[in-house]
């Protein structure tokens, strides 16, 4: 069953409570999440030629995404994601 994001808060919420308890340091707090992801490629290097070759390929990819509680202008501060192109 999938976790919802306020259940994943909650979760992390209890985990950073009980760290403090034991007296434990929280180095940062944050969401950490699984989810897809959409990606366009402008430009294609050739690196045995070196050249850049212009075109366009399509993605999409599945990947761990992370947001420390701090951060606020975009949903992800940093993802690892696996694409598969078009």
């Amino acid at each position: 069953m999938e976790k919802t994001q306020e259940e994943s808060q909650n979760q992390l919420s209890n985990f950073q409570a009980e760290a403090e308890e034991a007296g434990e340091d929280v180095l940062v707090s944050g969401e950490l999440w699984l989810g897809l992801s959409a990606n366009i490629q402008l430009f294609i290097i050739d690196l045995q030629s070196r050249e850049y070759r212009v075109g366009v390929t399509p993605g999409i990819g599945y990947g761990l995404k992370w947001r420390p509680s701090f951060w606020t202008i975009s949903k992800a501060l940093l993802a690892l994601d696996f694409f598969f192109k078009c």
